[in-house]
């Protein structure tokens, strides 16, 4: 559980640049039941991602598995990602619907199922490493990082979670079915990521997309907003200043 209750994990950035949710706490609730009960919602609901893992047992074990976690519990909510991209994830925020200490997951319904499975595998992977971008969450409202920091950190540890997914997906899958190449941009770009951040980023640059914005913008609507309230706080103690 994250202690900073405006902080929001970022959302899936290094893939690929709608709809407000309809996740209810009932709906929250029945779905932290189990990882079973979790993966058989989302296959329901991605029936192209259930054609893509049809007799891929391991693959299904481990999202079992992964959907299962409980420090944070990944949460499914079937809507497309409300900021426009293939997927996102992101904790609740002040007034969220959905419970404390979950992490919310949304894949976008309008890719294809080995986009959907690239996707899920790295939200999944970025949620494992929820206490690392809290800390350096806190690093930063403190003081003790600046922005260009915060951006860089956050950065490397979003590829991290990506370098994993590719080595996943070597491992469990390797390469796509040649009728699905055309069609599973996000799978490929996946496969071809790069382990050296100033290269990936460079690439993605070459390509149109500026992965920086995406923090340098988080920065300014999570970490300074939170920054002034806890100045604001310390102001008002007797004794201070």
């Amino acid at each position: 559980m994250i202690a900073c209750p405006a902080f929001r994990l970022p959302r899936l950035v290094l893939l690929l640049a709608t709809g407000a949710s309809g996740l209810a706490v009932a709906q929250a609730e029945h779905n932290l039941a189990s990882g079973e009960t979790q993966l058989d919602v989302i296959l329901e609901s991605r029936p192209q991602l259930a054609a893509v893992l049809r007799g891929r047992d391991e693959l299904r074990e481990w999202l079992v598995a992964e959907l299962g976690r409980r420090t944070p519990a990944p949460l499914w909510d079937p809507t497309e990602p409300v900021s426009g991209r293939a997927a996102e994830h992101e904790y609740p925020s002040r007034g969220g619907a959905a419970p404390a200490g979950t992490a919310v997951i949304r894949v976008s319904s309008r890719v294809s199922g080995w986009d959907q499975l690239a996707a899920l595998v790295f939200e999944l992977h970025n949620v494992r490493r929820s206490g690392r971008f809290a800390a350096i969450y806190r690093a930063a409202v403190r003081g003790e990082i600046d922005k260009a920091e915060y951006v860089r950190r956050s950065l490397e540890e979003e590829l991290a979670a990506l370098v994993a997914t590719r080595d996943f997906l070597q491992r469990h899958v390797g390469g796509l079915p040649q009728a699905a190449r055309a069609g599973s941009p996000l799978f490929s770009q996946v496969i071809e990521t790069e382990d050296s951040l100033d290269r990936h980023l460079a690439g993605q640059e070459r390509e149109g997309r500026r992965l920086l914005l995406h923090f340098e913008r988080l920065y300014e609507q999570e970490v300074v907003p939170e920054k002034e309230r806890l100045e604001s706080s310390r102001r008002r103690r007797p004794g201070s200043g």
